[in-house]
């Protein structure tokens, strides 16, 4: 063969679809892979619910969970559920963290509940990315 014009052509898919982002998806609840009834494989998400899907992995990551790179992840222990709290802390990391994200235009709305009997906090935010808007909660 002695071009590229002899090689066969075995495209399945449109060229867009190379364009978008993909992750292996998760439950909403419990950040579990599951399977896609139709495919019978792993679920897969694209573009937007794939960066939703990127971002709340990385904002519930905990600093210290990660074995190579410890000073990754949000710091919860230290800002949250610390005596006393340090929630805009918290927020700063969070926000940065999101905004450092290629596909990130703009965070739009951003709120939180902390409920301190049931250490609990809740959050919910609405990002702009390339694709559209996204809303993530956790």
């Amino acid at each position: 063969m002695g071009s590229h014009d002899e090689l066969p052509n075995l495209q399945f898919h449109s060229p867009d679809e190379d364009l978008l982002m993909k992750t292996l998806a998760v439950t909403k609840s419990f950040n579990d892979l599951y399977m896609d009834s139709k495919t019978n494989s792993l679920a897969i998400h694209t573009g937007k619910e794939a960066y939703a899907d990127i971002i709340n992995a990385a904002i519930r990551t905990i600093r210290g969970e990660m074995q190579l790179n410890i000073e990754g992840g949000i710091p919860y222990m230290e800002t949250v559920f610390n005596n006393p709290s340090r929630v805009v802390i918290w927020k700063t990391e969070v926000e940065e963290k999101i905004e450092s994200f290629d596909f990130v235009n703009a965070i739009t709305d951003f709120t939180y509940d902390i409920d301190y009997d049931k250490h609990t906090l809740h959050y919910k935010a609405t990002i702009e990315t390339i694709d559209g808007k996204v809303t993530i909660e956790g």
